[in-house]
């Protein structure tokens, strides 16, 4: 049974088996040190809630792009993709993410660049 005594705890765990705590709107970016750093972090994501509905931008628009990229990427029908869960569609577009910027690590080594940082292991475990 939910109630407002275990509310919040249900709300991390519907984060964590969903992935949503990364992304641009996740307030745990912002990290709030106590309670006033977490208004200040709770009025800044009010402004990018509303700035992401005045331009028509949404969590679902953003499955609808990576939905368009995806298939492209890593050469999986979409129809296919769209079969997956959400926690495996984010497990898919972060092991992505980890291996494009290694890949572009790379190149760029390979082309006789000196990048300042090593990318993070895209194989590392996610979960």
């Amino acid at each position: 049974m939910v109630d407002i005594s275990n509310f919040e705890q249900f709300q991390e765990y519907l984060r964590a088996v969903f992935c949503v705590k990364s992304g641009p709107m996740d307030q745990q970016a912002f990290n709030p040190a106590n309670a006033e750093a977490k208004r200040i972090a709770d009025k800044l994501m009010r402004g990018r809630e509303r700035i992401a509905a005045e331009k028509g931008t949404s969590m679902s628009s953003i499955i609808v792009q990576y939905l368009s990229i995806l298939p492209v990427a890593v050469h999986v029908p979409k129809s296919e993709l769209e079969g997956y869960s959400l926690f495996a569609f984010y497990d898919l577009i972060e092991r992505f993410a980890l291996w494009i910027n290694w890949d572009l690590d790379v190149r760029t080594r390979l082309a006789g660049g000196k990048p300042d940082s090593h990318p993070e292991n895209w194989m590392k475990s996610l979960h």
